[in-house]
């Protein structure tokens, strides 16, 4: 476990940053992706996920398929909150698994922070479109972070489970960061090597008119819960009554 920094409790500012390291806790995987994972993918990801394990961190997956006409993805994210009870929540929209060089130092950010976005390597066009997109979105969101739209992030669950979701496309990434800055959470952005994600633009333009001209900030009734505990079994989905599930994802717990 990495030791926590020292700090002075009189001074109030100091407190508000200061975040106890996470330790080896459990991490709740989210893939997001185009259309149900098979088994040939799902192995993939198992191997993929396999240094977590190797740390002594229980590990559940839940895959959601994602419609690229009606994205819904504050509602796919909130069923994945609900069925994954782990401290630290893993977002990933990545066309291939992430590997050690990716988990390593979003997990080590994650110590002193909030949430952590992986910001990925970029030169030419690509860098001063960030550049450039940062500056909007700091100025009218507050959001402080380059690659919002990177395929790999890691959240304190507490934390995210403190913001409720309004946007269905991939806007659902900035929103989070917005309302997270808003709240006072503590917003970090590691280095991670390149890696390929999915972007679901439907819907953006009106996802951002919601965020901007009505954001909410008042949590779901499922939003209260109890206290964040270590999956000891496979966490049960949202499925209806007979086993059919209601959104078409598939779940593959991993302990």
């Amino acid at each position: 476990m990495t030791s926590p920094e020292p700090f002075d409790p009189d001074d109030p500012f100091a407190v508000h940053f200061h975040r106890e390291p996470m330790g080896t806790v459990g991490v709740g995987v989210v893939v997001l992706s185009n259309a149900p994972i098979d088994p040939e993918a799902s192995s993939i990801w198992d191997e993929s996920l396999s240094w977590l394990r190797s740390q002594g961190r229980p590990v559940d997956v839940v895959f959601q398929a994602v419609d690229p006409t009606r994205p819904q993805l504050g509602v796919l994210i909130r069923e994945a909150l609900i069925a994954l009870p782990h401290p630290i929540i893993a977002l990933a929209a990545s066309a291939t698994p992430p590997s050690q060089t990716h988990w390593a130092p979003l997990l080590k950010a994650l110590d002193q922070a909030d949430h952590v976005v992986g910001g990925r390597p970029a030169g030419g066009g690509t860098a001063v479109a960030r550049s450039l997109a940062r500056i909007v979105r700091r100025l009218v969101f507050g959001v402080p972070v380059a690659d919002v739209y990177s395929p790999l992030r890691l959240h304190r669950a507490e934390k995210l489970w403190e913001i409720p979701l309004q946007s269905g496309s991939s806007f659902v990434n900035v929103e989070v960061l917005a309302k997270a800055t808003f709240l006072g959470h503590i917003l970090d952005e590691p280095k991670i090597p390149a890696l390929a994600g999915t972007t679901w633009r439907k819907g953006s333009f009106h996802d951002l008119n919601v965020v901007f001209k009505k954001p909410t900030f008042r949590r779901p009734p499922e939003y209260q819960s109890g206290p964040f505990e270590e999956s000891e079994s496979k966490p049960e989905g949202p499925d209806r009554p007979g086993g059919e599930d209601r959104q078409g994802h598939e779940h593959s717990g991993v302990s």
